[in-house]
């Protein structure tokens, strides 16, 4: 049980950190199809304005290289229209004129002249003075970015898997370090009592060391001094926060969280006795075979 358990967990490190890394480019990846998908459909469909009013000109210097231009023409979409619209000659708004270029440019839109603008249908506020035709979208921008989608979503799923597998063993391994291996004879190969070996392998099972432990839960009796319950594993005695103690039909005491833990430890047989804990499971045994353990009936050693 141990040996699986500790596999798993290194199994679940040695996976989380190239899965991170595959889950990270593959994100990037994802993203820059997105974006490129994006640009293609946002510049495939365009609305031709025929009856544009130039209001004037500008020549406009890149922010960050003020040797760079772009020509800029101020229209009125239709006639009626009193909102002023920026018309590039490059939609992109890249700057990639000369001064000298971008006036030269300029020249040929006088104000108060009419001219034929196109309008891209996803950005209202890109318009163009260069003709713009409408067209198709390459779709295997789509379905290459769904498909990358896809492969991210199962990657940030197995990823979570494998933090919520490394949080569990974390959280098994805090809950445990008051009970290191040797406490329980697995890693010295003894237990407690070094004249009882340990026997290891072919474990109960979870829900079985749950029935184990059930069947022979007994309360604490009034009259019993702390000192006179001693449990066979931790060597502890009595306390009001052991809520649950097991007395075996072999006549020795566990506290129930001590006895599960025992027996996921690898632990099968009484740790004092050596007697095999499967033959006190109910369901593994039949009701003729197991003692009475009242625990009244217990003389205290």
């Amino acid at each position: 049980m141990i040996c699986n358990f500790n596999m798993s967990r290194g199994c679940a490190q040695y996976s989380f950190f190239p899965i991170l890394v595959f889950s990270t480019v593959g994100f990037i990846l994802t993203s820059l199809l997105w974006v490129r998908y994006s640009d293609e459909l946002l510049f495939s469909q365009w609305s031709e304005f025929p009856s544009c009013t130039v209001v004037d000109t500008q020549v406009q210097s890149s922010t960050t290289d003020p040797d760079q231009y772009r020509s800029v023409v101020n229209v009125l979409l239709t006639p009626s229209s009193s909102t002023i619209s920026e018309a590039l000659r490059y939609v992109n708004g890249v700057y990639n004129q000369t001064q000298e270029q971008a006036e030269a440019y300029n020249e040929r839109f006088l104000p108060s002249s009419v001219i034929t603008c196109y309008r891209n249908r996803f950005s209202v506020n890109l318009v163009s003075v260069e003709e713009m035709k409408n067209t198709d979208v390459d779709a295997s921008y789509l379905v290459s970015a769904i498909v990358a989608t896809v492969v991210l979503a199962v990657l940030v799923g197995v990823l979570l898997v494998l933090m919520i597998r490394l949080r569990g063993g974390h959280a098994d391994e805090s809950r445990d370090q008051n009970f290191p291996l040797d406490s329980f004879g697995i890693e010295s190969g003894h237990n407690t009592h070094e004249s009882y070996p340990v026997k290891r392998g072919g474990g109960l099972s979870h829900e079985k060391a749950h029935e184990l432990c059930d069947a022979y839960r007994v309360d604490p009796p009034k009259d019993v001094e702390g000192d006179e319950w001693v449990c066979a594993i931790c060597l502890e005695q009595y306390e009001f926060e052991h809520k649950s103690l097991v007395l075996l039909p072999c006549a020795h005491k566990y506290h129930g969280k001590c006895l599960r833990r025992w027996i996921r430890k690898g632990g099968n047989c009484c740790c004092l006795c050596n007697a095999p804990l499967e033959d006190f499971v109910p369901s593994l045994t039949s009701q003729s075979a197991l003692k009475s353990h009242d625990l009244t009936s217990v003389v205290v050693s």
